[in-house]
């Protein structure tokens, strides 16, 4: 099942705009359309003390041009919408953290054409609510002509099986043209919004999500139908009960691994493997061997979607991986592990993912999250259990007569000790077997990357304390005295983090 929208970009849309964009799985930006005078394209409501006002983009008085042809002046206007907005949101509660995503945007970033400027306000809101939703251009299909032929072509190109429209399209849609071709219309529903906390005056929903954003920050999603939803807030996620973590623990220390399930809903698991299908399938390979052998492990994927940041904040992360490496462990690496139909990655070799042993001393961790079932067909990982005890390496043969799969269902979590001698199985079924990987370490440990200006801001704004010392805000290096010499509550290397 797929659903579908088909809208025109808007200029810093209202709270619905985005409902509409989670509640889909792909949402096409329609600026094929003619542009229409005092719209929403160009402009949006903000709250002042004097009540509602306009924040218009000027784009000159002709309608006689498609959205995606309407030009914009000079970079002017973004510097006295910034000011704007600063003026009336400055007292928000969450202003400076929402001021951090926008004001780049506003003061650094230029567009010469309206379609651009709105597309990257649109992603940049998207990437804070942690919506994973595909975006695309309708110019991305073909398209034919009639209004409604054009909606059901792009639908079907896109593959919907669901195509969720706008109620104020009802007057124009032929909805037997939708389902004469197998795809079902229904109609996005508005209504039921909650009030929240809004500077000046009698409260209003008729106002930009920014309203929303500056006075409620990353609780936004509360006051919202399908966002909070979609988010899938991992930081809600209770405690453990059954398997509890002490018995997983038992597992790692005696067999070096342990298989823990639901971890993940299976919702989670689809908007997840969505957004790394996409990542996949925009990767390009380097001129280095290494970059080919990679190309089934992508090791940026926390600086293309929140989505895969979100799952840093859930507590139970904590409870299982903390009494192994200790409360403050950080992030070596976040990867991603497919295997393509009929083939495998490179995690197929035998090896262990610390080259480090001390007995009884665990360096890393594994934690890998089954966004697929893994089975015996599409390759589920195989370890060599107790191979953590020793630092003599196996040999293939001795690791071919005594590993074991680890098949599992979705969703499902596999830990496993970094000195645990491990490899991707084959994978001889027709399609994807997806998993995502993070390799923990000990807080004093180097990471692979610099993540903390590795990640790009807007992303790591939107996650929680947990996430964001797992990332390595925590144990920062200052680079100057000035840095070394801040208040303690204020420095980069936290106390109490060795």
């Amino acid at each position: 099942m797929k659903k579908v929208a088909v809208v025109q970009s808007n200029y810093i849309p209202w709270k619905g705009y985005f409902d509409l964009i989670a509640a889909v799985d792909e949402f096409v930006l329609y600026d094929e359309a003619q542009f229409t005078k005092n719209d929403w394209r160009n402009r949006n409501k903000i709250k002042t003390p004097k009540g509602l006002e306009w924040l218009s983009i000027p784009v000159g008085q002709d309608i006689r041009r498609r959205i995606r042809d309407v030009e914009l002046p000079d970079r002017r206007w973004q510097e006295k919408h910034w000011k704007t907005l600063e003026a009336n949101y400055g007292r928000a509660a969450h202003f400076d953290e929402v001021a951090r995503v926008f004001e780049p945007l506003y003061l650094q970033r230029s567009h010469s054409h309206l379609s651009a400027l709105n597309r990257e306000f649109i992603e940049a809101i998207c990437r804070y609510l942690g919506i994973a939703t595909k975006i695309s251009n309708c110019w991305d299909y073909d398209l034919v002509e009639g209004k409604t032929d054009r909606l059901v072509s792009l639908a079907e190109q896109a593959g919907a099986s669901e195509y969720v429209s706008g109620p104020s399209a009802k007057s124009y849609i032929d909805e037997q043209a939708f389902a004469s071709h197998g795809i079902e219309l229904t109609w996005f529903d508005y209504a039921g919004y909650p009030a929240y906390p809004q500077l000046w005056g009698d409260f209003s929903h008729q106002v930009t999500i920014l309203d929303l954003l500056f006075n409620c920050g990353r609780d936004a999603p509360r006051y919202m139908r399908f966002v909070s939803r979609e988010r899938a807030t991992m930081a809600n996620r209770t405690a453990m009960s059954d398997p509890t973590p002490s018995q997983h623990l038992y597992n790692m220390s005696t067999r070096g691994y342990s298989v823990v399930p639901a971890m993940l809903e299976p919702s989670d698991c689809d908007r997840l493997k969505a957004a790394l299908s996409r990542a996949l399938a925009e990767y390009r390979p380097g001129p280095t061997e290494q970059s080919r052998n990679d190309r089934y492990l992508m090791h940026d994927l926390l600086c293309r979607d929140p989505i895969f940041g979100h799952l840093l904040e859930d507590p139970r992360l904590q409870e299982l991986v903390a009494p192994l490496l200790g409360p403050s462990w950080i992030m070596y690496a976040f990867t991603s592990s497919s295997l393509p139909p009929h083939g495998t990655n490179y995690g197929n070799r035998i090896h262990v993912d610390s080259p480090r042993w001390v007995q009884g001393y665990a360096f890393n961790v594994g934690v890998m999250w089954a966004l697929d079932e893994f089975t015996d067909d599409n390759g589920a990982t195989q370890v060599l259990p107790g191979s953590h005890h020793s630092a003599a390496t196996p040999s293939p043969e001795f690791f071919d007569r005594h590993f074991v799969r680890l098949a599992c269902a979705a969703g499902s979590m596999i830990l496993f000790d970094g000195r645990v001698f491990h490899r991707a199985g084959d994978n001889r079924t027709d399609a994807w077997r997806h998993a995502l990987t993070l390799n923990a370490c000990r807080s004093f440990m180097k990471q692979r990357f610099d993540w903390v200006r590795f990640v790009p801001t807007p992303i790591a704004d939107a996650l929680n304390p947990q996430a964001r010392r797992i990332i390595g805000f925590d144990t920062r290096l200052p680079t100057s005295l000035e840095e070394f010499f801040l208040p303690e509550e204020h420095r980069l290397y936290k106390p109490g983090q060795g």
